[in-house]
């Protein structure tokens, strides 16, 4: 409730904030003074006000016209950082070196008999504790949403600069106004996996993100690496998916950032165009549903990541019947299951066969007559393909040529 009055007066006469700045530091100003002489003598007798006065009535106007020309009243507290920490230092440095004038050009006068020159530097020490401890702690206590409510738990992909400007743009909206919590950042450099940036603990790279997941309750991740190549993307991606995450953001790059294109919020739904690092294709929906529908559809490769995905698809167009054919029986048992279930008025039928066997193939056209062919059945992993090139070329090549050529002979599409 205090918090909220305080902050609620600020904005209200944020126009007026330097004046206000100026108000509060002339209190802090004079305690300042007032401490050193305290600090310095053990004590204050009565003897010292005509010097303090004195002192105060030349060096305070000095000290606040200081702090104006290093434009320290046009800094905004909230976003006080090291830049403006350095610019205080100076200013306390120059007003301790007036401080020290004063006392060599008014030496002589009765006023400034027994002046402590060592209040100089406790005035100088105390100004710059004081001055920053202002801001920092206005800072502090503006942002204050360490104890984020209602948004969404989610990992920040890349701990670089772009992840810790956006994890600063969480910290410091208002619990109202964001929508997510920062729980953990992920990065592939090991040299940052286990240190703490802004409190946030880099937790792991991407192969972590299935067990951070469960271990942190994380809902949706957000991938804030604006130089990460398409297959950088994929892969955090594809971990992500494979834990259950659907909730997927990609930052806007910093130079639209930059441009006002768009802010540092503005996240984008992770596409197929962020993967292939160009626009995805539109599919005609209705020309290929009118190729598909009604007709005898055969995949080779069906259990394997592309032929099972073409499987699900040609489903949704309704075929007359789809021919699920692959080598190797269980991954063809659970994408024959997934079929049977999902999609239950598809007729289908789940054939085990090598594709390069021609004899098999004649038998699987002549018992179940295709009539579209889509050939999946291939090896995809090039450097394991590289150290077993026979097998390569007789999976890829060979049986490729004898499934083209028995569809050819049955008259297949």
């Amino acid at each position: 409730m205090i918090r909220r009055s305080i902050l609620r007066f600020v904005d209200r006469n944020y126009k007026h904030k330097a004046l206000l700045a100026v108000i509060a530091e002339v209190f802090i100003f004079t305690a300042i003074l007032l401490a050193s002489y305290w600090i310095r003598l053990g004590g204050l007798t009565e003897s010292y006000i005509p010097q303090l006065l004195f002192i105060l009535s030349v060096y305070l106007p000095l000290k606040l016209l200081v702090f104006w020309v290093f434009r320290l009243y046009k800094v905004s507290f909230r976003y006080f950082s090291l830049y403006d920490l350095l610019e205080v230092l100076k200013a306390a440095v120059v007003s301790a070196a007036f401080l020290s004038l004063i006392g060599m050009v008014f030496r002589d006068y009765p006023v400034m008999k027994g002046y402590p020159r060592s209040v100089v530097f406790i005035d100088f020490l105390l100004t710059f504790l004081a001055s920053t401890g202002l801001r920092f702690g206005y800072r502090i206590f503006y942002s204050a949403n360490y104890g984020y409510h209602g948004g969404m738990r989610v990992l920040i992909a890349g701990a670089g600069d772009a992840g810790v400007r956006l994890l600063k743009e969480m910290m410091t909206s208002s619990r109202e106004s964001s929508s997510y919590v920062p729980v953990a950042f992920i990065d592939d450099d090991p040299a940052k996996v286990g240190s703490i940036i802004r409190g946030t603990r880099v937790a792991g790279n991407r192969t972590d993100i299935p067990r951070l997941v469960k271990e942190l309750q994380i809902e949706g991740v957000i991938i804030s690496i604006p130089s990460a190549t398409a297959s950088e993307i994929s892969g955090i991606v594809e971990h992500a998916r494979q834990a259950g995450i659907e909730h997927i953001k990609i930052m806007p790059r910093i130079s639209d950032v930059l441009t006002g294109k768009v802010t540092i919020g503005d996240f984008k739904e992770a596409s197929a165009g962020e993967f292939l690092g160009r626009d995805s294709v539109m599919v005609e929906s209705a020309g290929i549903a009118a190729y598909i529908k009604g007709k005898r559809v055969m995949v080779t490769g069906a259990g394997g990541s592309i032929g099972s995905e073409l499987c699900r698809q040609i489903s949704s167009f309704e075929p007359g019947l789809l021919i699920m054919l692959d080598v190797g029986d269980t991954e063809l048992f659970y994408i024959n299951n997934e079929i049977r279930e999902k999609m239950r008025r598809v007729p289908a039928v789940s054939v085990i066969a090598d594709v390069k066997d021609r004899v098999a193939m004649k038998d699987v056209f002549d018992t179940h007559s295709p009539e579209v062919v889509f050939h999946a059945a291939a090896y995809k992993h090039v450097p394991l393909m590289e150290s077993n090139p026979l097998e390569a070329v007789r999976n890829n090549a060979i049986a490729t040529r004898v499934t083209a050529e028995t569809a050819a002979t049955a008259g297949c599409e």
